[in-house]
């Protein structure tokens, strides 16, 4: 979308295809694409920024696990779909939601850990997009999409109409218009379709016929044999769906991921092989991972009619949703207890009840601020790369990926690595080192913390000129592994009670000038 000084221009910019304001001679337009039913999907990353695109917090029966902005965007997918959503009737300003009546239906697949390529299939708020452009898809060549919609507007998320002034722009509606585009459609010369290139309000949320029948150009009128979902029932961790034209022995069960999913990475949380009674009713136990959000169906084949309209799946208020993780990069080691990783998502309860493992390892320091974020403090894994974040409340359990590096310069903890923590003399030093796999490092320590100076070779914050500086580590050196950090016990036997020591490590690989962690303070007891 972009804005023109006469109206508001609907406008998709891709990186193949481009439509500028200017309309066709008549009615819809095909931009000569559509997609495959492994495409159907889409998933959210970011924030929108403005309050009013996320004031809605009144949970929506058909649309369950999420509120807000996203909300606002699953509502305009929602729309194109081939019959109504779930009720059909949680918009109050639309008489019907999913008029789409064709072989499509858009899967909402929860959210992802970045905007990813051009065709992620992510929807995300970005910053800026140029002047008076509202939102734009993205067309790779290889297949797929991408959404970005602009922060430079004052976004609002209903799901009443708008108020305000004509940089009021109201995010299920430029949602829907975009949708429009990346299953196929360009620009329609119909002047109250969705597809028509200028924005006039909250009535480009509902499908004109026009939309309708271009949608159905594309992947044609709903078939009397396209599986159909009609009803749900939810008894402990197995679901019942009802219906009809299910495959008697070989369906898929598609359900909404509680997790964060790698933009590339397919995001499809499936259930195979799930047989039919007479078509109509199967049973399917939840797997790991799913959240509320919708099922589908898919029956065998790769037409466009093999996947059933989405049915909402509602898990109760004990279950979770992770929606981002931050920081998504973390060193091999990150010292003090801090809770330095910040989780948010929804239907966390308390510490107490939101168990959370990095790699498999406990999550011992964890902090709920509120139902939709969390805080924890990194613990130590055993591996550099990628790795899982899991959240388990109750029989609920959410995953967000997470990416372990080594760190750039040498780093160094004693005991906790808070300032001034206190450490047993009778038990040693616990230590941690880190860096680059293959490192040599040395740690020095002091009682004395002022520096020790060496011009265009060392510089440390403790040892007074090297006078009153020492060296720990086995053998005095400390070779980094291949998970990027090692652990050690310095003995400290015999050491006075009350005692305040200073330490760095030092990398010796590289050679001159030598790079230095920042200083670690703790005192002996």
């Amino acid at each position: 979308m972009k804005v023109s000084t006469a109206a508001f221009a609907l406008v998709a910019l891709g990186t193949a295809v481009t439509l500028f304001g200017s309309a066709p001679a008549s009615g819809f337009a095909l931009l000569g694409s559509d997609l495959p039913v492994d495409l159907r999907h889409y998933r959210f990353f970011g924030v929108f920024l403005d309050a009013t695109a996320n004031d809605n917090v009144t949970p929506d029966a058909d649309f369950p696990g999420v509120l807000g902005g996203e909300l606002a965007v699953w509502k305009g997918a929602a729309e194109w779909g081939s019959r109504s959503h779930g009720s059909g009737t949680s918009d109050p300003l639309q008489p019907n939601l999913g008029d789409g009546g064709a072989n499509f239906d858009f899967y909402w697949a929860g959210y992802a850990a970045s905007h990813g390529l051009g065709d992620s299939q992510v929807v995300a708020p970005v910053q800026s997009c140029g002047a008076g452009i509202l939102g734009f898809v993205d067309f790779p060549f290889a297949g797929g999409w991408r959404m970005k919609i602009c922060e430079a507007w004052n976004w609002h998320d209903g799901p009443g109409g708008v108020q305000g002034t004509v940089f009021d722009i109201d995010i299920q509606t430029v949602a829907a218009h975009e949708f429009g585009h990346a299953l196929g459609l360009g620009h329609s010369a119909v002047s109250n379709a969705t597809m028509y290139p200028a924005y006039f309000g909250t009535a480009g949320r509902s499908l004109h016929a026009d939309d309708i029948a271009g949608v159905q150009a594309i992947y044609g009128a709903k078939l009397a044999t396209k599986p159909e979902i009609t009803g749900l029932t939810l008894a402990g961790s197995v679901a019942t769906l009802t219906g009809w034209n299910f495959d008697a022995t070989n369906n898929e069960v598609w359900f909404t991921p509680a997790g964060v999913s790698d933009p590339a990475a397919d995001p499809v949380l499936k259930v195979t092989g799930i047989p039919a009674s007479a078509g109509a009713q199967l049973q399917v136990a939840l797997p790991a991972g799913a959240g509320s959000g919708a099922v589908h169906v898919r029956v065998p084949g790769t037409a466009h009619a093999v996947l059933s309209n989405p049915w909402p799946l509602d898990l109760g208020p004990n279950a979770i949703t992770v929606r981002s993780i931050t920081p998504a990069t973390v060193p091999a080691l990150v010292p003090g207890t801090a809770r330095t990783m910040l989780v948010t998502g929804t239907n966390f309860s308390s510490a107490a009840s939101v168990a959370v493992t990095v790699d498999g390892v406990p999550v011992t320091s964890l902090a709920v601020s509120s139902s939709t974020q969390l805080s924890f403090d990194m613990p130590q894994v055993d591996s550099l790369g990628a790795v899982t974040v899991s959240l388990t409340q109750g029989t609920s359990t959410a995953t967000a990926p997470l990416t372990i590096v080594a760190p750039d310069s040498p780093t160094l903890q004693c005991g906790t690595g808070d300032v001034g923590n206190p450490v047993s003399a009778a038990s040693g030093v616990p230590l941690l080192a880190a860096g680059a796999v293959g490192d040599l490092q040395v740690v020095a320590w002091s009682v004395d913390p002022s520096p020790s100076h060496w011009p265009g070779t060392l510089s440390l914050d403790l040892g007074n000129n090297f006078t009153r500086l020492f060296l720990a580590g086995p053998n005095q050196l400390v070779a980094i592994p291949a998970k990027g950090w090692t652990g050690f016990t310095h003995p400290a036997a015999g050491a006075s009670s009350g005692l305040t020591v200073y330490a760095q490590s030092v990398r010796l690989t590289g050679g001159a000038p030598y790079a230095v962690s920042a200083l670690q303070e703790f005192v002996l007891q």
